[in-house]
């Protein structure tokens, strides 16, 4: 049984440095902890982010998983998660605060 190579590069393995974000032919990855912080943060379940980000559950999901989104998804994300901060009482939860 041969080996299938994944065609989808990970991003892990090919991340950029610090503050560079690192374009791929199919678009852009997003680094998958800080989205998944970002979308626990307000307390979106993955079809909630979809929703205000005005994209499908399908893209919401390949986001999370490392796969490369298009430069409108990077938008829509970004605009959504500036428009609706994240919770204080998530964040002191998740950061061990009181």
């Amino acid at each position: 049984m041969v080996a299938r190579e994944s065609r989808w590069p990970s991003f892990r393995s090919e991340a950029a440095g610090p503050g560079e974000l690192q374009a791929m032919s199919r678009g852009f990855p997003i680094p998958i902890e800080k989205l998944d912080r970002a979308r626990v943060l307000r307390g979106w379940s993955v079809c909630e982010l979809a929703q205000n980000c005005g994209i499908s559950a399908a893209t919401a999901s390949r986001a999370l998983s490392g796969r490369p989104v298009s430069v409108q998804t990077l938008r829509r994300m970004s605009v959504a998660l500036s428009q609706h901060p994240p919770s204080v009482e998530l964040r002191s939860l998740l950061d061990g605060e009181e």
